[in-house]
């Protein structure tokens, strides 16, 4: 993850962030919705969604994490913020995108 100087000025003034990955392409807008909820519902400020227990994509991560974030090195991503963090949780969905990693065609 590389965050160029310029950008983190605007990251710095947002509240959370979402990321979903380019190759979740399966993925459920209500699946989005979900972890919107959980987080309403206090379940944790750091959540992902899970598909049978196994962690996937999409995350959400509030302004607290942005430090960690910047600071992540290597093709990681954001993992080691989430798994770290004391306000974490899987937020389980029945959405197999969450998991599904669509990387050719011949994935779909």
């Amino acid at each position: 993850m590389v965050w160029r100087n310029s950008y983190w000025g605007r990251w710095r003034r947002l509240h959370y962030t979402l990321v979903r990955l380019a190759m979740r392409t399966l993925l459920d807008a209500a699946t989005v919705d979900r972890l919107v909820d959980a987080y309403r519902a206090g379940f944790g400020i750091a959540l992902a969604a899970a598909y049978d227990g196994e962690r996937g994509n999409p995350v959400r991560l509030d302004h607290e994490h942005f430090d960690a974030l910047r600071n992540v090195a290597g093709d990681v991503g954001g993992r080691p913020v989430l798994v770290n963090s004391e306000g974490s949780a899987l937020i389980e969905s029945d959405d197999r995108g969450v998991v599904a990693d669509i990387d050719t065609t011949c994935d779909l």
